[in-house]
């Protein structure tokens, strides 16, 4: 037996062996051709993932202030100046600031902040800010911050323009349930149908009901206990929809106003919307539609008639390649109708999984859709976001996956060639390393996947976009005063 002086010393030997290996190895053993171990080392073990994190801090008070904006009434934002908002509340200059093609003169957002000019003036109009993106959007995260402090600066309502069916009930700012016999068309994922046209929406889809369910379907939206006062309350609900071969009947029951039995979509060659006037809070809209046949059904939106409408797009498993998909005069006739102003694309993790050394072929499909949009539609105000930082396990230790700077160049490269301003938010959030800082945060910040945000990541990031854009808006007005 053993004495435990020689058990305590072979121990002790094979602590110092292992502390060697950890400060002198080589991540890398070759054994024999072609196989390798991969040896831990000090570093991938105890170095801090925090060393890269950005202070967080000063936003999550700012996510906290937004309760007591949701506060104000919609003509208390009128009756106060933008200049003075934006004192009360405060631009945070030290976000990462936007970024320009050097030969562009910073033109890129002047369309979108003279439409902000005319709201802070009282002008009376409603435009719209599409924010596009992939699962990072889903379930309205992201974008339902930056509307939220969007529109209790420059006014607005509603939760904007949403599709008449969705398969996954997770967005947080309005719930949906519908008829189980929609038929969901989308230019950005398989379909388990042939589409007959390409007349989408500008969501990416269009729906219509399935031959055996008598042409009749329904749709429902109510209110989500996440949602906030801005967002349940609308002046406004209209319904987009394209009666290509056949007219349709759509009956309304909404609070307050009670069953609205019979209006008539009339046929038509391009796509059409139908609006309701009524101010109040959400409570349970339905929507039936009748004799739908052939017809398509694109969705319903909750706005105020003036101030800002911000739409949450998300396109799970997308990469970016649906603009080019929708027929030309049909996506120029909705912004146009619409009246988009700004375009906010936010694509990138699925394609980062994919790990090679040269993404011209990405640059060159985000570049070409990019020109389809802006061709089509010039004025238009588009800000391309890079992809955030992801991470991998890499050994015993997660690390940012190392082919993101080489995405976000062919992204900045895309937006620079065609007249669009971008963000890098790979930066915004601290650069290599800061996700895995994120995931360990309290409150955590991102799932664990490495990858998504979670609702408070979420706010901050939304608060990011927000204060980018505004220190850029502050800019502008500067050099128009001067």
């Amino acid at each position: 037996m053993l004495k435990p002086v020689y058990t305590f010393l072979f121990l002790a030997l094979i602590g110092l062996l292992f502390v060697f290996i950890l400060l002198f190895s080589v991540e890398k053993l070759p054994i024999t051709n072609g196989f390798v171990i991969k040896v831990p080392t000090w570093a991938s073990i105890f170095q801090s993932p925090n060393k890269n994190l950005k202070q967080t801090d000063s936003l999550l008070d700012v996510a906290q202030k937004l309760d007591s904006i949701h506060s104000f009434s919609i003509q208390e934002k009128k009756d106060e100046s933008i200049i003075s908002r934006i004192k009360k509340f405060g631009v945070n200059k030290s976000i990462q600031s936007i970024e320009y093609d050097g030969h562009s003169a910073k033109k890129e957002l002047v369309s979108f902040f003279q439409s902000l000019d005319a709201l802070s003036n009282n002008e009376d109009s409603l435009f719209r800010v599409l924010h596009y993106g992939d699962s990072q959007l889903d379930g309205d995260r992201i974008t339902e911050y930056l509307r939220s402090r969007l529109q209790s600066f420059f006014g607005g309502c509603g939760v904007g323009y949403l599709p008449i069916s969705t398969i996954e009930n997770i967005r947080l700012t309005l719930k949906q349930s519908s008829t189980p016999n929609w038929i969901k068309y989308s230019n950005y994922s398989e379909n388990e149908y042939k589409p007959r046209h390409s007349g989408y929406s500008i969501l990416g889809s269009f729906f219509s009901l399935k031959e055996d369910s008598l042409s009749y379907g329904s749709v429902r939206y109510y209110p989500s206990k996440y949602g906030n006062k801005l967002g349940n309350h609308y002046e406004k609900l209209t319904t987009y929809f394209w009666a290509r071969d056949n007219s349709f009947r759509v009956d309304y029951d909404i609070p307050s106003l009670g069953l609205q039995k019979g209006f008539i979509m009339k046929r038509s060659t391009s796509p059409s919307s139908f609006t309701l006037k009524k101010e109040g809070d959400l409570g349970v809209v339905r929507l039936s539609f009748s004799n739908v046949r052939n017809a398509t059904i694109y969705g319903a939106s909750f706005d105020c008639n003036n101030g800002i409408a911000v739409d949450n797009i998300p396109m799970r498993g997308s990469a970016f390649s649906f603009f080019s998909k929708i027929n030309a005069n049909i996506l120029k006739s909705q912004l146009h109708d619409l009246n988009a102003r700004l375009i906010i694309l936010q694509f990138g993790i699925n394609v980062v999984s994919e790990e090679i050394k040269n993404y011209g072929y990405y640059e060159k499909m985000i570049s070409s859709e990019l020109n389809y949009i802006k061709k089509l539609y010039p004025n238009l105000s588009i800000v391309l976001i890079g992809v955030s930082d992801m991470a991998r396990k890499d050994q015993l230790s997660i690390n940012t996956y190392p082919n993101i700077p080489l995405i976000i160049e062919a992204q900045r490269n895309a937006a620079f060639k065609n007249g669009c301003a971008f963000w890098n938010l790979y930066e915004a959030m601290g650069g290599e390393n800061t996700i895995v800082a994120w995931v360990n945060s309290k409150p955590a910040l991102a799932q664990k996947d490495y990858t998504h945000f979670t609702r408070s990541g979420a706010k901050i990031v939304g608060e990011m976009i927000f204060n980018a854009l505004m220190k850029e808006y502050l800019v502008y007005l500067e050099e128009k005063s001067s």
